[in-house]
């Protein structure tokens, strides 16, 4: 049965707000909810009406989410406040909670907003339960003086008495239950806090080895494309060579022949293992550097696909170490890929550029799209895994990953990452673990 819940939330996006409440219906909400993006629109909401939740897009134009929180708490309010942003890095989200923000999530990681939701809705009614414990004395005594002001002869002292015996009695009974019933809840949110920590820990364990994982496979990759080179492609070069140099021997029009489909053979064997020594490691991106390695990858994949893909880049400078450099090269080909075979798209394009102290890359496609949440939820497939190893390996290098595809309505596909060194990052997990 769904539960109802009165959401207020505060975003300029009637996209992305549809989204949040598509989240909240899958997890059992049926929800009643207003959109804000202002101030003033919020202040009149907060005025007009009561809210379970408060779901705050971090960063806007004119409207942040630090300021929506404190315009929560000047008026006296005590309403669940969860950040829900596309962009939020960790200092920012720890500043946040600092502040009073009692959760934040990715929007392109909603999974577990709806438990989140249900925990922090428990959690500030038990804090109204606890200040109306706490005002209850106070009220049974307001009541008791009003009630001895009133009477002075003694029967009317006796059943004074008798009333303030039972206002005690009732003052202690229902302290009593309440003081059960919070212990209980307390004891249920730690329980449910310990199991969600194990989660995130589990989470980071899992992204700390699948990033070694990736980089394991990337040296070996580099040492088989190297082997492949050194004691196949070269020794092929000579052997073309030799069998080159036999023509001049040849004693007739067959055995030329015979000379010139061997010299052929060798050609496309030679062909076949530099495709597959450059698909194995890319080594035009040691060679040409970042931005050009792109470009040539676009230009493959249109030839490969006859697809019209649309290189652009800022052309600036963009300092990442070695495994930084081969996975965001790695992930690009994988949606190229991915577009190439699945996207039945006519044009793509993928954009480089740099945005202050991190990379940017989007690749999209005017192809047939995809519902994103069930290629999320269902990871088994090809496309679903690929996009889903991408995401994790960017999110343990304090990168983001945004996707945006509708059926029928092509797919953008948007990766950020710090130009920071990926062994910077295997350091602080392993810190940390």
């Amino acid at each position: 049965m769904s539960k109802q819940l009165r959401a207020l939330i505060v975003d300029d996006s009637e996209d992305d707000a549809l989204l949040v409440v598509k989240e909240l219906n899958r997890g059992g909400y049926y929800i009643s909810y207003e959109r804000v993006d202002t101030a003033a629109d919020m202040s009149v909401a907060l005025s007009t009406q009561e809210w379970d939740v408060i779901l705050a897009d971090h960063s806007m134009p004119h409207f942040r989410a630090p300021a929506a929180l404190s315009l929560m708490k000047k008026r006296g309010l005590d309403i669940p406040f969860i950040i829900v942003s596309g962009v939020l890095g960790q200092d920012n989200a720890v500043s946040a909670i600092k502040a009073g923000a009692h959760d934040y999530f990715p929007k392109d990681n909603l999974r577990h907003l709806a438990p989140a939701v249900e925990r922090e809705i428990k959690e500030a009614a038990a804090r109204r339960r606890q200040v109306e414990t706490e005002k209850e004395p106070v009220r049974y005594r307001r009541q008791f003086e009003e009630l001895v002001a009133g009477r002075t002869a003694e029967p009317a002292e006796r059943e004074i008495k008798t009333s303030h015996d039972k206002l005690e009695r009732k003052v202690r009974e229902r302290t009593a239950d309440l003081s059960k019933a919070n212990n209980e809840l307390s004891a249920e949110i730690a329980e449910r806090k310990r199991v969600e920590q194990e989660i995130i820990q589990h989470h980071k364990r899992l992204r700390s080895l699948a990033s070694k994982s990736l980089l394991a496979e990337e040296k070996e990759r580099k040492r088989i494309s190297m082997e492949l080179h050194d004691r196949i492609g070269q020794p092929l070069l000579a052997l073309k060579l030799m069998v080159g140099s036999l023509r001049g021997f040849a004693h007739s029009a067959e055995m030329a022949k015979a000379l010139d489909g061997i010299d052929g053979l060798i050609g496309v064997t030679v062909n076949d293992a530099r495709t597959l020594t450059f698909e194995l490691c890319p080594h035009v991106l040691y060679m040409l550097g970042f931005d050009a390695a792109i470009e040539w990858l676009a230009e493959e994949n249109e030839k490969r696909y006859d697809i019209s893909f649309q290189y652009t880049s800022d052309r600036k400078d963009k300092p990442m170490d070695e495994d930084l450099k081969v996975f965001l090269f790695q992930a690009t080909r994988e949606l190229m890929t991915n577009i190439g075979k699945y996207a039945q798209a006519t044009n793509a394009g993928v954009t480089v550029r740099r945005d202050d102290g991190a990379v940017c890359i989007e690749v999209a496609d005017d192809g047939v799209g995809f519902d994103v949440f069930e290629v999320d939820s269902a990871r088994e497939g090809s496309v679903g895994f690929g996009l889903f190893s991408i995401r994790e390996r960017l999110y343990h290098l304090g990168g983001n990953f945004e996707i945006t595809s509708e059926p029928g309505k092509g797919t953008r596909v948007r990766l950020t990452a710090p130009m920071r060194t990926a062994a910077s990052v295997e350091r602080r997990e392993a810190a940390s673990a």
